[in-house]
């Protein structure tokens, strides 16, 4: 029951810190952790399964294997025309540390390649995502 309360009330104050529809105001902490701990945090979150290069209209899928029963978000942009929107999902791992983040790419969106972050207990890891024509 804590830990959905503080869930809801991360996700709030994430929300609160959105910064209308092009950016996101980074939330995240910078904390000084040695290098052999900064290597571990590393090994602790990476992509298990990708579907990262998509057409308009089908489903791009990342699969990532961090902590168990951990709070990760991905935040990535897309291009309609002249804008640039803002994108953030938050998934939680199950019980072995998996969770999947799933987009469906919209046939009004522009061919190019998009950076992509996910965040979730105390890793970061860039990856990022093609949309074909």
């Amino acid at each position: 029951m804590k830990k959905k309360i503080v869930c809801v009330l991360l996700l709030g104050l994430c929300i609160t810190g959105y910064d209308h529809i092009t950016k996101a105001v980074p939330i995240v902490k910078q904390v000084k952790i040695s290098q052999k701990q900064s290597m571990a945090s590393q090994s602790q979150l990476r992509i298990i399964n990708s579907t990262s290069n998509v057409k308009c209209g089908d489903t791009g899928v990342i699969t990532i294997q961090g902590a168990p029963n951990t709070l990760y978000n991905i935040k990535t942009s897309y291009k309609l025309a002249n804008k640039t929107v803002s994108v953030i999902q938050w998934r939680t791992t199950d019980g072995t540390g998996v969770t999947t983040f799933n987009w469906v790419v919209s046939m009004e969106t522009m061919s190019g390649t998009y950076d992509a972050t996910i965040y979730g207990g105390g890793n970061i890891l860039y990856t990022n995502h093609k949309v074909l024509s």
